[in-house]
């Protein structure tokens, strides 16, 4: 819900090995005859607590996993508070646009650790308190049993709610805190140890111009300053140059300035009457809606559809 991509290091293989191990050590009892399994099981619904002098593990015994549960449950709670934190921490952009996505967020944490403090206190008192009674008993239980159906509902909800879980904003507008990070990033080239003169700027700039006007390779999405380089046989070095120092704008500010200008065509020529919002991103060689959006209103002040309507009028 926070960025637009999934990124998978080894760090994050460490979420299933609780899983993995946990299956490994009750293997055993899987492929267990079932005349087994149902001993077991008759001595643990005559008596909870069995479960602890009957674990169906092997390699481990049920304590282990009794305390790894809710150390593992917390550990979730706080990275995924730590991570929120940290992508929106003293950008006051981000918390305008993901208002309602990062309130839920904020929701979602915080009712995660109070449900994983509620099933570590109740599964506590069922563990210690061997003398508990059979009514209490089911109490507790029920109580845990409303605890993890709040909880399958609170993940559950989020897909009824498709513009916070895709964000969203309130003017049907798609962004990504990756893209609004990129926008208040500001990257300071190094100085160049040459200098170009006006005629050779000019000189690119008439190649360049001449080039984008002619066959429009900005609408192609992948399209980089190297493939310019060697399009036109210009230096990359002299491109750097012409961008950072003469126009004062990276070359994706140039590109993207092309692709805005030539959406805004599109929209005077009455692109939505035929096509949706989609189609006229692609066209424009933006690879998703959210950058789309950003950057239009970046260079124009309002959204595409803010545009539309104030043509109209």
């Amino acid at each position: 819900m926070l960025l637009k991509k999934v990124r998978f290091n080894k760090w994050d293989f460490l979420i299933i090995l609780p899983a993995l191990l946990s299956l490994i050590d009750t293997f055993p009892f899987i492929i267990a005859p079932m005349e087994d399994k149902l001993k077991i099981a008759k001595l643990i619904t005559h008596d909870i607590n069995n479960i602890f002098l009957h674990a169906p593990t092997f390699l481990f015994n049920f304590q282990f996993y009794f305390v790894l549960r809710p150390i593992f449950n917390f550990a979730i709670c706080l990275a995924q508070i730590h991570l929120l934190y940290r992508y929106v921490k003293g950008h006051s952009l981000q918390k305008a646009i993901f208002t309602t996505t990062l309130q839920w967020l904020w929701v979602f944490s915080i009712l995660s650790i109070v449900l994983t403090i509620t099933l570590s206190t109740l599964s506590l008192l069922v563990r210690y308190d061997f003398d508990i009674s059979l009514d209490t008993g089911l109490f507790i239980n029920d109580l845990m049993d409303y605890a993890i159906f709040i909880y399958f509902l609170l993940n559950v909800s989020i897909f009824f709610f498709p513009k916070i879980l895709y964000g969203i904003s309130d003017e049907g507008e798609e962004f990504f805190i990756e893209d609004t990070l990129a926008e208040v990033k500001i990257e300071k080239p190094n100085k160049p140890n040459f200098k170009l003169d006006d005629a050779r700027l000019a000189e690119i700039n008439a190649i360049i111009e001449t080039y984008f006007l002619q066959d429009k390779p900005y609408l192609n999405d992948n399209f980089t300053i190297i493939e310019l380089s060697e399009t036109l046989n210009i230096p990359i070095h002299h491109l750097s140059y012409y961008f950072n120092y003469h126009l004062l704008k990276k070359f994706t500010d140039y590109k993207n300035e092309w692709r805005v200008n030539y959406a805004i065509q599109l929209l005077k020529n009455g692109i939505l009457k035929k096509y949706t919002i989609d189609q006229l991103y692609h066209e424009a060689g933006f690879s998703t809606k959210s950058n789309f959006y950003r950057v239009f209103r970046l260079h124009t002040g309002k959204t595409p559809i803010e545009y539309m309507e104030e043509i109209k009028n």
